[in-house]
């Protein structure tokens, strides 16, 4: 069954990050696509062997090299990945050769030389993958989102609404001078994700945010919180809206683990010699859709009177930024 995997060749693109939310919208995924497809080659492949040798023959790769594929976008149901010559000397001295785009994609941002092929799998019911098609709009949008991620900001004042908004290499883009200096951040580890909570020290609005007090869930959280997503790679990842109540849902279930079980941890493992593969936001989906529905359901629009009067997380952040300032007035002393 024929497939199509995209080449994507050198280009000193450079996208400016400045201004995320006015850029975020400027650099729209249509404008990325026009961009794209000035560097974007289709290749048709007949069988996974064929796909093999023009990988090799795409990007060049002899004896001595060493090539590398790694995951650059996955979902609940399709893996995206990227083949391409790491420590590429023979081409690394010359900013001719450099591939812009490329190193956006890459989870941790190596600057990438030459050109690289990019692939799409679907994930099968048993784990395994098959390859698919991998069209130039899909990677316009992976681009965009690579570089332009969603976060939410949960409010708990007279006006508690979720609201999604761009950033490009920090959170905290969004905040004003005061209000970084008057926030903490904490993490919640989840299914091999990092939920980034980003907490007021000295609250605004008193009132708790049940769903920060939810994910905390040591004790209460009160004022206005961010929230943010981060991969096993410390990649920023999109957070939506609907995708945090599926995150809530699970967390409303005290049964289930934060943490992979040993069944649902399939990697490394094959069936019939063909390797098995997973990711966090396939696993949230499975354990979703098994949910009982009366999980699916909870409004966190009143916490429990323990979770209530437990000390809030604000009030030890405080307690700590106090103590830090009196150590150092001593030491300076």
């Amino acid at each position: 069954m024929e497939f199509k995997t995209l080449v994507l060749n050198q280009n000193k693109y450079i996208i400016d990050t400045k201004n995320s939310a006015h850029s975020a919208t400027s650099n729209s995924k249509e404008l990325m696509l026009k961009m794209l497809v000035e560097y974007t080659n289709v290749i048709t492949n007949s069988s996974a062997d064929d796909m093999v040798m023009n990988i090799i023959e795409t990007i060049g790769l002899q004896p001595e090299d060493m090539g590398n594929t790694v995951t650059i976008y996955s979902t609940d149901s399709y893996l995206y990945q990227m083949s391409y010559i790491e420590n590429n000397n023979d081409l690394s001295t010359d900013d001719t050769n450099i591939n812009g785009f490329s190193s956006y994609l890459h989870p941790q941002r190596f600057t990438i030389y030459g050109k690289v092929m990019l692939m799409k799998f679907k994930i099968n019911d048993d784990s395994t993958c098959t390859s698919v098609d991998f069209l130039p709009d899909e990677l316009a949008s992976i681009l965009h989102t690579k570089i332009y991620h969603t976060g939410l900001r949960v409010g708990a004042g007279p006006d508690d609404k979720m609201i999604e908004f761009y950033y490009s290499v920090d959170p905290t883009e969004i905040l004003s001078q005061d209000q970084i200096s008057n926030s903490q951040w904490m993490n919640v580890g989840f299914l091999g994700l990092d939920i980034i909570m980003f907490v007021e020290v000295e609250p605004v609005y008193k009132n708790i945010n049940n769903i920060g007090s939810v994910i905390f869930g040591k004790g209460s959280v009160q004022g206005d919180i961010i929230l943010v997503l981060k991969s096993e790679h410390n990649e920023y990842l999109d957070l939506h809206i609907p995708l945090l109540k599926k995150i809530l849902a699970l967390f409303a279930n005290p049964q289930l683990s934060k943490k992979m079980t040993t069944d649902e941890n399939v990697v490394g493992k094959s069936i019939n010699k063909s390797r098995l593969t997973t990711n966090p936001f396939r696993i949230l989906s499975h354990r979703y859709n098994d949910l009982d529905p009366k999980y699916k359901h909870v409004l966190y629009t009143e916490l429990d009177f323990e979770m209530k009067n437990r000390p809030s997380l604000n009030q030890m952040l405080y307690n700590r930024k106090i103590a830090q300032a009196q150590t150092t007035q001593v030491s300076q002393a």
